[in-house]
């Protein structure tokens, strides 16, 4: 039987809080290898990201190389509304706990903030997520933030389109996850073992 969406996230918090640093440190490294083969691999000028929290898969390692390389960086804000803005990560960004208490760019300027637009433009997005199963479907973490973006989206057959990659450890990886109609799949999976794509 199929676990809950609910009991899948509150497995993946337990798991994530209880990750050693080691085990982090080792993930870090190994995921700023996948995601740099993996923007080379598209020719990626423009990525979307997230900035993880102290829990999640460690991409602030690729992060920092990718902008150190010429790679511009969209970084979501979240909205009242539920939606996401974007905004720019440079080097010496200042970041917060948003209202979410995920981690957000300082933005001292709101009207500078960029709208969907900017995301279709960027080359591959990843995403943040409690699990991915192996048609692609993505768990996110209940809010629907990155599901409402998705959906915004070009369809897949209007062109060019991001490639979309959730990030996640290997063992949230699993076979099968419940989904509901406004879910979104992913175009693929990167973990510290590597890419997967579907």
């Amino acid at each position: 039987m199929v676990a809950t969406k609910a009991e899948i996230r509150a497995i993946v918090r337990a798991s994530r809080a209880r990750r050693p640093a080691a085990a982090r440190d080792e993930a870090r490294d190994a995921l700023t290898g996948a995601l740099t083969q993996l923007c080379s691999s598209v020719d990626a000028n423009s990525i979307a990201a997230f900035l993880p929290t102290d829990t999640e898969p460690p991409i602030d390692g690729f992060l920092a190389s990718a902008i150190a390389q010429g790679v511009a960086v969209l970084i979501p804000i979240s909205q009242p509304d539920g939606s996401l803005k974007w905004t720019h990560l440079g080097p010496e960004t200042a970041v917060i706990a948003g209202e979410l208490g995920v981690p957000e760019p300082v933005v001292f300027d709101p009207t500078t903030l960029l709208g969907p637009e900017a995301l279709a433009s960027a080359d591959v997005i990843l995403l943040p997520a409690a699990a991915v199963d192996a048609r692609g479907m993505r768990l996110g973490w209940g809010k629907g933030f990155y599901d409402r973006a998705l959906a915004e989206l070009p369809p897949s057959d209007a062109g060019v389109r991001p490639q979309t990659f959730a990030v996640v450890f290997d063992d949230e990886v699993v076979d099968e996850l419940p989904h509901e109609s406004h879910d979104k799949e992913v175009d693929g999976v990167v973990t510290p073992s590597g890419i997967r794509r579907f």
